[in-house]
């Protein structure tokens, strides 16, 4: 019998062979529908899931303090008896009714500040959060504080000298304030007050600009800033790009970007009074409090030749720096100097901020200055928490479309091979194969 009977070689028409093409018809579908729904996976990761991975948490709660420092700070408590405060006990200056404001202004105090945010509620789209910032002074460093026993939260009330209770809504994809009037704050500056208890709350306001974290994939450019003491948003610019380091995590650095602000001086009262009229339900009650905040005291008293009493108000200073990852657009580290003085209007207030060396040196006028910076506990807790946002990014951004594309390409490609291979085969004429040397 011929061996290509029929026009078939006998190889063909064996079991085996038909069960070969199936199987190749087989891997060829396979390795096209695999490459297809790796490709689609490598779009869709950085399209649909890594959207979803840049949105503020829905439990937001974490806290910072600053490193231990020393600073100016008036002594309120000996203003409002009439006595000069510890360090000006001896000086011959400071006696009698009329003593200079310089008596009751301490120049070496320990300061420190902590903050605790902490989610109210959560939506889908927006996050309530309640920061408390306060601010600490006296030697903290206490052996109840070594020895974290619960007389810890009884030492930092009695230290207590001011406060700050914010409360604002964060939209979840941009970090950015709610354009609704939802946010609040309440002050408590007795330690501004010479004497007085001053605590000004606000309601119910529209809040501008970022304050406790920027926005995902930040750039290297200014953002409008919120300052909540004096409850403005002014530009904070991009300086640098630097390297931090961290203990635990990112020893060898992270890339962060560094911004920088430098505010006033800025009328307290002016601006908290702007806020209320904006938010327009403020009680008459609120605005009796605010009012503490100006001083009518003899003009002999604040270093003046007058002896007529005038009125002072309190301006703000704050010079700030800040580092952000630019990917979470989470703050890594913040330093600030603030400083709070009293001046009669705002040119004198800007020719004491141009003079500070001066007034600092032998404050006259000065009831707060304090360079603030976060101590390395809370730098590298704030690491930790950039870690675990960054890993998941870094994997569905970069990682699982780079590994998932490639290999998408290569079942494809090695699909499209087996399959034009199968139809090339199919048009050879039946027991032929293609020609070879020994063929010819």
């Amino acid at each position: 019998m011929n061996a290509n009977a029929g026009g078939r070689s006998v190889l063909s028409r064996l079991p085996g062979s038909a069960f070969g093409a199936r199987h190749r018809r087989a891997i060829t579908r396979s390795s096209l529908c695999a490459g297809a729904i790796l490709l689609v996976i490598a779009i869709a990761a950085p399209t649909f899931i890594v959207p979803s991975l840049k949105e503020l948490p829905a439990n937001i709660d974490y806290d910072v303090s600053t490193a231990p420092t020393r600073g100016i700070l008036i002594d309120s408590a000996a203003f409002k008896a009439g006595r000069p405060s510890a360090s000006h006990s001896s000086d011959p200056a400071c006696v009698g009714q009329a003593m200079p404001t310089r008596c009751y202004i301490e120049t070496d105090v320990p300061l420190r500040a902590s903050e605790k945010v902490t989610t109210a509620s959560s939506s889908k789209k927006t996050t309530k959060l309640r920061p408390v910032s306060t601010l600490y002074a006296g030697d903290l460093d206490t052996p109840e504080r070594k020895n974290g026993s619960d007389a810890k939260d009884q030492t930092d009330a009695d230290n207590e000298i001011g406060s700050i209770h914010d409360e604002v809504v964060l939209n979840r994809h941009t970090a950015f304030p709610s354009k609704k009037p939802q946010s609040s704050v309440a002050m408590d500056l007795s330690a501004l007050g010479m004497g007085d208890d001053v605590k000004v709350s606000i309601n119910d306001f529209v809040r501008d600009g970022y304050q406790f974290r920027f926005p995902f994939g930040s750039e290297r450019r200014s953002y409008r800033f919120f300052d909540a003491a004096t409850g403005t948003a002014t530009p904070i610019d991009f300086v640098n790009a630097i390297q931090q380091r961290g203990k635990d995590v990112y020893s060898k650095g992270i890339d962060v970007y560094q911004f920088s602000q430098d505010l006033g001086p800025v009328n307290l009262y002016d601006a908290q009074r702007r806020l209320m009229d904006n938010a327009g339900n403020v009680s008459e009650e609120q605005r009796q409090e605010l009012d503490r905040l100006r001083r009518n005291i003899p003009a002999s008293s604040w270093g003046l030749s007058s002896g007529a009493p005038i009125q002072m108000d309190p301006y703000y200073v704050a010079t700030r720096t800040i580092n952000v990852e630019p990917a979470t657009g989470m703050i890594t580290n913040n330093s600030v100097t603030l400083w709070v003085f009293y001046a009669q209007n705002y040119n004198e207030a800007k020719t004491i901020k141009e003079n500070q060396d001066k007034e600092l040196a032998s404050p006259s006028r000065t009831m707060l200055h304090f360079d603030a910076q976060w101590d390395d506990r809370t730098k590298e807790a704030r690491l930790h928490d950039i870690q675990k946002v960054i890993k998941p990014l870094n994997i569905w951004s970069k990682a699982v479309p780079w590994i998932t594309g490639v290999s998408g390409m290569i079942l494809i490609l090695a699909g499209l091979y087996l399959y034009f291979d199968a139809r090339q085969a199919g048009r050879r004429p039946a027991g032929k194969s293609p020609k070879t040397p020994d063929s010819l």
